[in-house]
């Protein structure tokens, strides 16, 4: 009975550290989503996070790797925000937001695609290619 009752206190302190949080990016010179060091809590967003690109400014958020959100919105009232998703030719690209794509104006999402496989696009507005 002792073995069981530190797994359930591990168990509810890894399940309570998991709760959503809003987490916003504070570089105006742009940069890596990756970089934990770009956001307002130190750290890289997590599937559970509400996150907000909507710094003023103009910069380019560039996500060359995986990239995770519970929501996401882009876009200030001033300037140019652009998340730009590029992989590379040794990796993937993997963008995951669960809930609400927001983006606002003045706000652009570059996606570059190399794909060798299947392409998956959900959505309930349509996507314009240019």
């Amino acid at each position: 009975m002792n073995a069981k009752i530190p797994s359930l206190v591990l168990f509810i302190l890894l399940t309570s550290t998991a709760a959503s949080q809003t987490i916003s990016w504070n570089n105006p010179a742009g940069g890596l989503w990756t970089e934990a060091s770009n956001w307002d809590l130190n750290r890289v967003p997590t599937a559970a996070d509400t996150v907000m690109i909507t710094l003023p400014g103009t910069y380019t958020v560039a996500l060359g790797g995986s990239g995770f959100a519970r929501c996401l919105t882009l876009g200030a009232d001033s300037g140019t925000q652009t998340l730009s998703v590029t992989p590379t030719w040794y990796n993937g690209v993997h963008l995951a937001v669960g809930g609400t794509l927001t983006t606002r104006a003045n706000s652009h999402i570059i996606i570059d695609l190399f794909n060798l496989g299947i392409l998956r696009w959900t959505a309930r507005s349509p996507m314009a290619a240019r």
